[in-house]
């Protein structure tokens, strides 16, 4: 018994001896050390990006929390006050900025299809899809309830109590803004959609250039130009640079001179029109005369007038669907404007 006991503890100094031996050679293996640093270091690395990354993570949601609130609200200053806007709206509906939406990329889910009607650029890009909420003057809380909006965009501070009632609302005043890029970008910053602003801009701008290059190009320095719509009670409604009817097209965005008694009896006074009797209506009439006409109606001209003038007898006149140029919007706006300075360019090229 005393040798097995003796022989036991042998083999446990024997094991004592091995494991020491191995340690000390790892210890003394410059490969085994290295390849334990790399391993220490590589789990130090891990864990130092792991915990940058949800630094990270903590820094973006505390950052949009902050922006947007824990409901996915943000407070912007409006021209009813401060409201609490969806930072990413999904459903929106418009009672009249439909252009400006469609700049920014954004279909709305629900218009008045009233606003179509005299809108053809706008009904070419909006499709059928897009709910009706009947007349754009008239539209009720039962309309906007059932298409489930989470945002409406009004022009109207008065319907602001109304519509708030179903959705948030968003009252846009576009004449707060002196450009049409303006009215963009101001847009944009509501409905956090900066990029596509700036991206649109800037597709405007290029374009716009381009239209104006072609119709300076092709005009005379002294050619004057007036904008006209005859059916209208008690003479003809002559146009200044009012964005309705195409005068803000004509005249800021395409740089056309108009006349200079339509320059200085209306465009200078601060006007955006003026019914003009029959009596001096040729007065106003520059060298090239802009007729807007309706498929609906018959223009309603004073034809011992409208025949002698000299735009009409030496045929300088052009017609304008006015179903196209009755909206104002800066999606409208450039079409109107490239759609007139093809017209201007064919009717002096070809005579």
């Amino acid at each position: 018994m005393k040798q097995k006991r003796n022989w036991g503890i042998f083999l446990v100094v024997m094991l004592m001896s091995v494991m020491l031996l191995a340690a000390c050679s790892n210890t003394n293996d410059p490969e085994a050390q290295a390849a334990s640093t790399a391993g220490n270091q590589a789990q130090s690395s891990d864990s130092k990006a792991q915990a940058s990354a949800e630094k990270a993570e903590d820094a973006a949601t505390s950052s949009e929390t902050e922006a947007f609130g824990q409901s996915g609200m943000r407070k912007m200053d409006t021209p009813v006050g401060e409201v609490e806007l969806p930072a990413h709206p999904q459903r929106i509906v418009a009672d009249w900025n439909v252009g400006h939406l469609l700049a920014l990329d954004i279909m709305p889910v629900a218009i008045p299809h009233s606003l179509l009607e005299y809108g053809k650029f706008l009904r070419e890009s909006v499709p059928d899809t897009v709910a009706d909420l009947g007349d754009h003057n008239a539209i009720s809380l039962e309309q906007l309830t059932a298409v489930q909006p989470d945002l409406i965009i009004t022009f109207s501070a008065d319907k602001y109590e109304t519509y708030s009632k179903v959705a948030p609302t968003l009252v846009f005043d576009t004449s707060q803004y002196d450009t049409m890029q303006d009215q963009i970008t101001a847009l944009g910053e509501y409905l956090d959609r900066q990029d596509e602003a700036k991206a649109w801009n800037a597709e405007f701008d290029e374009r716009l250039e381009a239209a104006r290059a072609k119709v300076q190009a092709a005009v005379s320095p002294d050619d004057t130009f007036t904008l006209v719509d005859y059916n209208w009670e008690g003479g003809v409604l002559v146009l200044g640079d009012s964005e309705n009817r195409g005068g803000s097209a004509l005249y800021e965005l395409l740089g056309l001179k108009p006349d200079a008694d339509v320059q200085s009896r209306i465009i200078d006074k601060g006007e955006d029109s003026a019914v003009i009797s029959w009596e001096v209506f040729d007065e106003y009439v520059g060298t090239y005369l802009l007729e807007l006409t309706d498929e609906a109606a018959a223009p309603q001209r004073l034809q011992t007038v409208w025949s002698q003038l000299d735009a009409v007898k030496n045929d300088r006149r052009i017609e304008l669907d006015l179903r196209k140029y009755f909206s104002a919007d800066p999606f409208t706006a450039i079409l109107q404007a490239e759609e007139m300075a093809d017209l201007i360019v064919a009717k002096i090229e070809n005579p």
